[in-house]
């Protein structure tokens, strides 16, 4: 695929995943933890830790927008458990040294 044009590769690309996962719903059940396993994950003593509300890689957007991803997953993560959230894992493995001190001001375990 690598050696194809862009146009080919993408007009194969596009046309495979709609023969293989034309059920976007059902494929993203099979990969994703849906809220009742999280909360029963919780529930059962398995630590739940925070990683962005919506997965950008935290060297790539603005201090304000880092923290506001940090602080929202936060929430969403402590109305789903009951549960403060205080580790964190960087999306694609990427951060600065800013988003050290956006985690620390919010109260994370570094």
């Amino acid at each position: 695929l690598i050696y194809l044009p862009t146009l080919i590769k993408s007009a194969f690309l596009e046309e495979s995943f709609k023969n293989f996962f034309s059920d976007e719903k059902a494929i993203c059940s099979k990969m994703f933890l849906n809220r009742e396993q999280i909360r029963e994950m919780s529930e059962n003593g398995m630590l739940i830790g925070n990683h962005t509300y919506s997965h950008y890689a935290l060297d790539s957007l603005p201090i304000s927008v880092q923290k506001q991803e940090i602080v929202d997953s936060s929430h969403a993560l402590e109305d789903l458990t009951g549960l403060k959230t205080t580790v964190m894992s960087y999306p694609h493995g990427r951060f600065t040294n800013y988003t050290f001190s956006i985690l620390k001001d919010c109260g994370f375990n570094l």
